[in-house]
């Protein structure tokens, strides 16, 4: 998943509507169980999933989570709020794989 995110990155080019800017803050609200934990940075947007920076709680692989797009950051097929498990939790960042359903249906 890392690799197709970073292909997908690469793809979209610098001047893409996901590309980084430094004065620009992409952010999205995380939720665990229903609660709202806090707002993480973005570093990379994909069909599979998501590269956050580490934020004030670091989570382990498997768990699961609710991403909500308060930026319109995700492809507009996407619905604002979406679930995503853990999948990769090192110095480079957490790395969250999208589920197929939207964030709360028990998919």
């Amino acid at each position: 998943m890392e690799r197709e995110m970073a292909d997908q990155q690469q793809d979209a080019g610098r001047s893409g509507p996901r590309a980084e800017n430094a004065q620009e803050t992409r952010l999205v609200a995380v939720r665990y169980d229903g609660r709202r934990i806090g707002l993480y940075r973005v570093k990379q947007v994909g069909e599979s999933g998501v590269r956050l920076n580490h934020g004030g709680i670091s989570f382990p692989v498997g768990t699961r989570l609710d991403v909500e797009d308060i930026q319109q950051l995700f492809p507009k097929s996407f619905a604002p709020r979406r679930a995503a498990t853990v999948v990769g939790n090192t110095a480079r960042g957490l790395v969250l794989a999208w589920h197929h359903g939207n964030a709360g249906d028990g998919q």
